[in-house]
């Protein structure tokens, strides 16, 4: 009987044991599962961070977009009305030549009219 209980007691220690380093490797499994998880958090919050960065930046460019548009457009207004003031004067011109084709010849008809008195002295 001492010599099943003798053996009961060290199956009991090497079960104890064997339970203990299961203990143990689990514990260790943890630790690195956690550190693990820690490393992920963490990576996880650079890059949220950087996503909150580049959508700032897409943001500004967008803006920076609107900006440009909005030039873009009022360049494109001042150059119609620079247009129609080109157009204008090419239509004031030709009238003007053609009063001063009109004045010249008028002049030139005053001219020979004035040229067939004859003032007496």
């Amino acid at each position: 009987v001492a010599d099943e209980v003798r053996n009961l007691a060290t199956k009991s220690q090497e079960a104890a044991k064997s339970t203990s380093d299961l203990i143990k490797a689990s514990v260790e499994a943890v630790k690195q599962g956690s550190g693990i998880a820690d490393e992920t958090a963490e990576s996880l919050l650079a890059t949220v961070e950087q996503i909150r960065s580049v959508t700032g930046s897409v943001n500004e460019i967008s803006e920076a977009s609107e900006r440009q548009a909005v030039s873009i457009s009022q360049v494109s207004e001042g150059i119609s009305q620079i247009a129609e003031v080109v157009q204008t004067n090419s239509a004031t011109s030709e009238q003007t030549a053609a009063s001063s084709e009109e004045l010249s010849a008028q002049a030139q008809l005053l001219s020979e009219l004035v040229d067939k008195f004859q003032l007496k002295s």
